[in-house]
């Protein structure tokens, strides 16, 4: 049957009879075959997609805590999985490769640069750094010497300031006391 109206996922379009020219014994079959397309879209791209759009929405989770970098090294663990298992069922080694292999092949890398991103992110709004934990730690350590430094030195500085004004907070108390026993003495 060619054309008919199949209910499965491949439609046959033709079928031809070949007989080899070498050998008279041996006839091959040509099987032209079409995919139906409504199949491909509901069991290949919209799967990815809805990964996809998980992806986009996980930004919406709060940075701390971890969550969303949870669940977008799931997402890109579920996709890996995915095209692990659409390996065996998608046609490879072809002169022409198929639209599909390059659409999984960006959902993929948009996947890794999303999850790389949120780490990035986390990692800066957790610490303000970019840099390894070993290195951070020493320099918030020094940044919080030079910071306990500084304030020492305005602790310095304002007791200073506060000791002069007291000084002449003094003075000005004493004048006024001399100032008022020259009055009573006169």
């Amino acid at each position: 049957m060619s054309g008919s109206n199949q209910s499965g996922e491949w439609l046959t379009q033709s079928v031809k009879i070949k007989q080899d020219s070498s050998s008279q014994d041996h006839k091959f079959l040509s099987v032209t075959l079409s995919i139906n397309p409504f199949s491909a879209v509901v069991t290949l791209i919209l799967p990815s997609a809805l990964i996809m759009l998980a992806d986009l929405v996980s930004f919406a989770l709060p940075v701390q805590g971890g969550e969303r970098n949870n669940l977008k090294v799931t997402l890109v663990l579920s996709f890996t999985m995915f095209l692990i298992i659409l390996n065996d069922h998608l046609s490879s080694g072809t002169s022409c490769s198929p639209l599909l292999h390059y659409h999984f092949c960006f959902c993929l890398v948009s996947l890794v640069l999303s999850m790389v991103t949120s780490m990035v992110l986390t990692r800066l709004t957790s610490d303000d750094s970019i840099l390894p934990c070993k290195c951070s730690k020493i320099i918030k350590t020094q940044n919080a010497n030079l910071g306990q430094r500084k304030a020492d030195a305005d602790v310095i500085a304002t007791t200073t300031t506060d000791l002069a004004s007291e000084a002449a907070s003094s003075k000005k108390i004493a004048q006024y006391f001399e100032h008022m026993d020259q009055k009573e003495q006169a």
